[in-house]
Formats: C-alpha cells, sequence, structure tokens
C-alpha cells in the first residue's frame, strides 16, 4: 500500500486509522500532518505502519537493526582502515559480518561451509581493489555496492516478515549481489535453501535453551515487553537503552544429534560388555590401518553390533587400544534425531553437514563415528552417501564404524562402489557368552545406571510441577484481564456516549495493551504446556530404560545358565554337582533381580498416580480461586 509519494512506502499493512487519513489526505490533494507519515498506533493484529527504508540514512539507522546485526555495521571503518581503502562495498561487509564467534559464522558453519575460508574470500577481492585512502584518519564512503546489498537485506527482512535487519538477511542477501557476494558464497556451496535450514537449526536451539534456563519471574517480565525482534540466535533490537541479556550460546550439530559413546564409558554409564573381546579387538585393528579403515559391522538382528561398538568405547576411554586410534572420540549418530523435525527443503542435508563437518574439526586425535542401519544413508530420504565419502577423504583423522545387515548391506551399499570401497566387513556371528561371569559387576553397572535415570526423573517431576504452578498464575491472569477488558469496554462506550473522545481514545489503548498482555500469556502458556508434555514424554523414555537396563542383566544371568547346564551335562559328578550349586545361586541372584523389577516397576506406577493426582488438585485450586 502507498499512502502517497511524499509518505513513504507501507511495509506492511497499516492500522484502519492510518490508512483512513491518508486516503482523505490524498482524495483532498493536501499534505497529511507529520505524525501520521509512520503510524504510532499499536495495531490490534501486531502490524505496523513501518517506512520502508530506502536512503542510506534509514538503512544505516541503529533502530533498524538488531544488536549484532548492527555491529557488522559499525565494524566497516575499521575493516576499511585496516585493507586503507576510502569507498565501503559490499566486500567489507562481509569481512565485519564474518568476524570471528560472530551469528554469521555460526550459520555458515552449520550450513556445512568454512566461514574462514569465505572470509578470507572476501579479503582477497578486497584488497585486489585498487581504490586506497587519501589520509589515514579519512572515514569511508558509502560505496553503490553495499547501499544495493543493504537494499536486498531490507527486501530479505520484508519478505520473511520481521521486524529488524540482522545477519541472516545479510547473508541471504550475499547470494544475489552481483559484485563478489553471489561468486564466492556459490564457491563455499551455499544456497537458500542450506542457510534457511541452518538459520532455522539455530533458531530452534535457541528457542529450547531460552525455555531451558528462563525462570518464571523472566518469563513472565519477558512476555510483557513488545514483539520480540527477528533473529538466529538470540539478538536484541539496537536501539534498546539496557544492554541484552547474555543468552546461551547454541550447542553444536555434535552435541544435538550424537552421543559420545567414549565419555559415557569414562564415567561408567555403559554396561560391561561379555563374550565380545574378539570382534572388539578386530574393529580396533581395522580403525588403525592405514586404508580401508572404516569397519562395517554385518550381521543378523541381535548378533551384538552395539555390544561389539560399547566394548570398544570402555578400550578407548581406558586407553588399551592400538597407538593409531588412541584418543579417539567414538560417537554415536542418532539418525532419528537428525530427520526428525526437519520441514524444509534440504535442512536434514545441512544438519548432516553441520555435523560432519564438526566431526572433522573435532579436539584431540578426531572422532570415530559409529552409525548404525549404515544401508538407510543410500537413497532417500537421507542419501548422505556423496557428504559421507567427501568427508573421510578430506580427514585423515575421521573415522566411521557403521553396522547394518548382510542383506541390506549387498542390496544398498555394495551398489555404490566409491562408498563400499571405503569400509571393512567386519562379520559377526553368535558367540557363545562365557561360563565365568562377574554377575555383581554387571548388577552394579545397572543399579548405577537405574539410580542416575532415577534422579533425572525426579528432577523432570519437580520441573511438571513448576509447570502446573505457574499454568495456574496464567489461567487466573487471563479470568483478570478479561474482567477488565469488559470494564473498559463498558467505559469506552459511556465515554463515547458522552462525546468524551479523549477519555474514548486513552480506554480504546487500554483494550490494545490488555489484548497484546492476552495474547502474550497464551503463547506463555502455550509453551509450558509444550514444556510439561516434553517432560512427560522424557520421563516416560527414562522409565522404558530403567526397565532395559533390568532385562538386560536378567538376560545375563540367564545366558549364564545355559552355559552353565551344558558344561554340567559334559562334566563328571563332582564337577556337576558343583555346578548345579553354581546354578542354583545364579538362580536367586535372578529371582532377586525379578523382585527387584516388580518393586520398581509398583514403584513408578505409584509416582504416576501421584503426579496425576497432584495436578487434578492444582487444577480444582484453580476453578476454586477463579470463582472467588
Amino acid at each position: 500500500l502507498v499512502c502517497g509519494s511524499s509518505h513513504g512506502r507501507c511495509a506492511t499493512a497499516p492500522c484502519p486509522m492510518c490508512y483512513m487519513l491518508c486516503a482523505i489526505s490524498a482524495a483532498l490533494a493536501i499534505a497529511p500532518p507529520s505524525a501520521f507519515v509512520t503510524c504510532r498506533r499499536p495495531a490490534l493484529s501486531r502490524h505496523r505502519c513501518a517506512r520502508m527504508a530506502e536512503n542510506a540514512d534509514e538503512l544505516l539507522s541503529p533502530a533498524l537493526w538488531t544488536v549484532q546485526g548492527y555491529s557488522s555495521v559499525q565494524g566497516l571503518v575499521p575493516v576499511c582502515q585496516r585493507l586503507n581503502q576510502r569507498r565501503a562495498e559490499a566486500e567489507h561487509l562481509g569481512i565485519s559480518l564474518l568476524a570471528d564467534g560472530s551469528i554469521a559464522c555460526r550459520v555458515v558453519a552449520a550450513a556445512g561451509a568454512d566461514p574462514r575460508s569465505l572470509r578470507v574470500g572476501f579479503e582477497d577481492f578486497a584488497a585486489a581493489q585498487g581504490v586506497r585512502a587519501r589520509g589515514g584518519g579519512e572515514a569511508p564512503q558509502l560505496g553503490e555496492s553495499l547501499l544495493a546489498l543493504l537494499r536486498k537485506a531490507a527486501a530479505q527482512r520484508r519478505l520473511l516478515v520481521d521486524e529488524r535487519l540482522s545477519a541472516k538477511h545479510v547473508l541471504l542477501a550475499l547470494l544475489e549481489d552481483a559484485r563478489c557476494g553471489a561468486r564466492l558464497m556459490r564457491e563455499a556451496n551455499l544456497d537458500r535453501a542450506s542457510l534457511t535450514a541452518a538459520i532455522t537449526l539455530l533458531q530452534a536451539e535457541h528457542s529450547r535453551s531460552k525455555e531451558r534456563g528462563a525462570t518464571s519471574s523472566g518469563e513472565r517480565g519477558a512476555v510483557s515487553a513488545p514483539r520480540a525482534a527477528s533473529h538466529a540466535g538470540g539478538e536484541a533490537p539496537a536501539s534498546a537503552a539496557a544492554p541484552p541479556a547474555a543468552a546461551s550460546a547454541p550447542r553444536g550439530a555434535l552435541q544435538l544429534y550424537t552421543r559420545d559413546l567414549t565419555a559415557e564409558a569414562g564415567a561408567g554409564r555403559l554396561a560391561p560388555v561379555i563374550g565380545r573381546e574378539a570382534a572388539v579387538r578386530r574393529v580396533a585393528a581395522v580403525l588403525s590401518l592405514r586404508t580401508k579403515n572404516n569397519p562395517a559391522l554385518l550381521g543378523a538382528p541381535g548378533a551384538g553390533k552395539a555390544a561389539v561398538v560399547e566394548g570398544l568405547a570402555h578400550l578407548l576411554a581406558n586407553g588399551d587400544v592400538p597407538q593409531a586410534v588412541r584418543g579417539k572420540r567414538l560417537i554415536a549418530v542418532d539418525l532419528g534425531a537428525l530427520v526428525g523435525g526437519a520441514t524444509r527443503r534440504g535442512e536434514v542435508e545441512a544438519r548432516l553437514r553441520a555435523l560432519l563437518s564438526e566431526a572433522q574439526q573435532a579436539e584431540g586425535e578426531g572422532a570415530i563415528l559409529y552409525l548404525d542401519e549404515l544401508h538407510s544413508l543410500v537413497g532417500p530420504p537421507l542419501d548422505a552417501a556423496p557428504l559421507l565419502k567427501a568427508a573421510l577423504k578430506a580427514s585423515p583423522k575421521l573415522r566411521c564404524i557403521g553396522a547394518s545387515t548382510l542383506e541390506q548391506y549387498r542390496l544398498l551399499v555394495e551398489t555404490d562402489a566409491a562408498l563400499e570401497r571405503r569400509f571393512q566387513q567386519v562379520l559377526l556371528g553368535a558367540e557363545q557368552l562365557p561360563v565365568e561371569v562377574d554377575l555383581p559387576a554387571v548388577r552394579e553397572a545397572a543399579e548405577r545406571e537405574v539410580a542416575e535415570l532415577a534422579a533425572e526423573r525426579r528432577l523432570l517431576s519437580g520441573e511438571q510441577l513448576s509447570s502446573l504452578r505457574r499454568r495456574a498464575d496464567i489461567s487466573a491472569e487471563l479470568e483478570e484481564i478479561a474482567t477488565q477488558r469488559e470494564e473498559t469496554t463498558a467505559a469506552q462506550a459511556a465515554a463515547a456516549a458522552a462525546e468524551n473522545y479523549a477519555r474514548a481514545a486513552s480506554l480504546s489503548e487500554r483494550l490494545e495493551t490488555l489484548a497484546a498482555r492476552e495474547e502474550a500469556l497464551r503463547g506463555e502458556e502455550a509453551r509450558e504446556e509444550g514444556g510439561y508434555d516434553r517432560a512427560a514424554a522424557r520421563k516416560g523414555e527414562l522409565v522404558r530404560r530403567e526397565e532395559a537396563a533390568w532385562a538386560a542383566l536378567a538376560g545375563h544371568c540367564r545366558a549364564c545358565l545355559a552355559a552353565r547346564r551344558a558344561l554340567a551335562g559334559e562334566a563328571g559328578e563332582e564337577e556337576a554337582a558343583r555346578l548345579a550349586a553354581e546354578e542354583r545361586a545364579v538362580e536367586e541372584e535372578g529371582e532377586a533381580l525379578r523382585k527387584e523389577e516388580a518393586r520398581r516397576s509398583t514403584l513408578s506406577a505409584e509416582a504416576t498416580a501421584a503426579e496425576e493426582a497432584m495436578s487434578a488438585a492444582l487444577a480444582d485450586e484453580t476453578r476454586h480461586d477463579v470463582a472467588d
């Protein structure tokens, strides 16, 4: 909508009052008052009649930028002075934008590119330009390419319906920069799909970190503020008076989509592996080779592929491995988490690219990636074989352990000759469990794991209780807002009937404030409900892991009994009597374990019933408070 040639264009739909006044002014061919050039009214539907920034002064205004986005604009001066150039062009903004530790660097890294290499490309292009400064203290002039880049960034802001300019808009605008940005971004294998997926990933992680770390009082203060500025990592408006609160840094792809098995083994959170020593040593030997050093564990379901990997994690944690792999981290990739929640085209590829990039740059001696269901990487929906091949070829420190069935491996992986050439097959069969099993050690490890899971479950119960109380407070406040809105509406009608228009306008603004507050509370209520549901889902997962730990321990007991019975059938009478006595001891241990498992299941059911009763009581209390 255009209010007039001298009034500026509206970036979004104007409020009805502004539109009516500007339309009347245009019809009467008179200039509207300056107060209506930019609409100051808080709109009911969150739309604002903001002027489109077209000239340099408006594009460089701090009020138009987020804090970290505007810091890139401020960095133009030192960049030009360092390069001894008197005109600030698009390449200078690219150099300032990709400063170490900036949000733009995290976005580029999440998209699978190297931010340092991209910044070096901008610096090389800037150094090749021949325009030099005349004096050391002369301020740089605004170049045409920089102005065009800023206008493209403003267009990206309007396209994404964001309130302020930030680093993500400049990155997307660099894809269309005819001077140097488009070429450099293309050479870095960056496109709009990968950047958008990386931005979405960082925003989602920032939101999750913010929800976990925010206190109830902090949330009440935050929801009363106006609509938050758009950002890719928690940026605040650059014109804010108070310094922005330090937000927790987003986690990397390795923390989001993997588990560090070496660290878990060192902390004692992995159960000891029994009867897989030969296979574990074979995998360690393959990893220490110079070529074809990526083992592919092949075997039928239940052959013990995961157990071999956990056994290798124990050896790595203890340092009992060949020198070539000593000091490496064994990292298990969660393919379900990698694919889950992806809604944009190219988002899964961007996540995997970021994960492989971080694995290549892992500290120490490098990383070993464990990919269960290796055959799922070939073809849709992942189609990640090209990325994996390139990563294994580029980084000599990176290793990979794949696991699959023999049939799926032959059907899918062997059809890709380049991928199959990088793996060495390790066939696993059903190995016999040794007769001598250290059951007390196995039980101690299982009890330690169950105790940690129970402690985490108690913490989640506390979070759920806090969420229920906050939702009760929100419900009471929403009822109060509804009452105030009814009273204000009646007062506004009375003021309008008495032709007291100033009073009616004041009450109208009061209604808009109440509506904004109600909308913020609704959003906070939805977040609290989501947090409660996530905690409930996590608790269910912890209960299943507890049951699995006890079931695995019972499985060890049963296997030990079977082995002892088989040996007793081949032994003499004296040896058979001794083994029978040991068998009874093992049976007693198994019976004790079954009783313990039943007791824990009963306690879990009682805890769940108590939580449901507490939720019902809180709901009844809230209803009584509202009624009072």
